[in-house]
């Protein structure tokens, strides 16, 4: 925990705890009945390159987690729940990535960040994973789109929750390269990666609080590994490179989560 005197010749100090696994923050007196606070899910898992697939299709990337920012009531404890792991990214093989778990806090009220989905791996037609968040739309489905162009983000940085973006889509053997996971107004989407003989690159992972893992390039000899998202942020994890000849490669995992509450004392 830390404290923060600001500004000093006011006779009260602003107090804030940093959440990056599952704890409890204490209420530090009955004069202290709010707190504002800030809530990110965890970021999907990108999907995993086609191994010696006809196309070679790079898989998509994860989408990034929603960030949720308001005031919560308390009159006691409360439960913070960030998730014992975020989105795994899918393995080398046509395997999808796993969504993020969701954050939250639970105290008078409940509040809930909900975790990005997992990019499918190039087994299902080049899908990035859709962005955490009730305003999410639809997930890329385009071989080699961008995620930002599925209008899956949506909400201005003042507003109350804040939807993750989607990840890019992977690309196919012509070859294309993986699309660009897409931006929120914290942090940049991961990059899709090129295409490279006959196989396609791996999309980018959608950002969040943090940035998303970069897609892999696809290769014949073998695909490769998409990055992870952002650690404690909840980016997405990039694509992994696919492959028509040898072993896609793997997609990244998902960033964790986050939550930091503050209050006066």
């Amino acid at each position: 925990m830390g404290i923060i005197k600001i500004p000093p010749e006011v006779n009260t100090e602003t107090a804030y705890e940093v959440f990056t696994a599952d704890g409890t923050w204490t209420r530090p007196g009955t004069n202290v009945d709010w707190v504002f606070y800030i809530l990110v899910g965890q970021g999907g898992g990108g999907g995993g390159g086609t191994d010696e697939g006809a196309t070679g299709q790079g898989g998509g990337g994860g989408g990034g987690g929603e960030i949720v920012q308001g005031i919560l009531p308390v009159s006691g404890n409360v439960t913070v729940t960030i998730g014992s792991a975020a989105g795994g990214g899918g393995a080398s093989g046509d395997n999808d990535g796993t969504a993020g778990e969701d954050s939250s806090l639970a105290g008078t009220i409940t509040v809930t960040a909900t975790g990005g989905s997992g990019g499918l791996s190039g087994d299902h037609m080049f899908g990035g994973g859709q962005g955490g968040g009730v305003l999410a739309a639809t997930a890329t489905t385009a071989d080699g789109e961008d995620g930002s162009d599925a209008n899956c983000f949506a909400g201005g940085i003042f507003q109350t929750r804040i939807t993750g973006a989607c990840g890019g889509a992977g690309g196919d053997g012509t070859p294309t390269a993986g699309g660009d996971g897409g931006n929120s107004p914290h942090a940049s989407g991961g990059g899709g990666s090129d295409g490279n003989d006959s196989s396609g690159g791996g999309g980018g992972g959608g950002a969040s609080y943090g940035a998303g893992g970069a897609g892999a390039a696809g290769n014949d000899a073998g695909g490769g590994t998409g990055a992870a998202g952002s650690a404690n942020t909840g980016g997405g994890g990039g694509g992994g490179g696919g492959s028509a000849q040898g072993s896609g490669g793997a997609g990244g995992n998902g960033g964790t989560g986050y939550a930091i509450l503050f209050w006066y004392e």
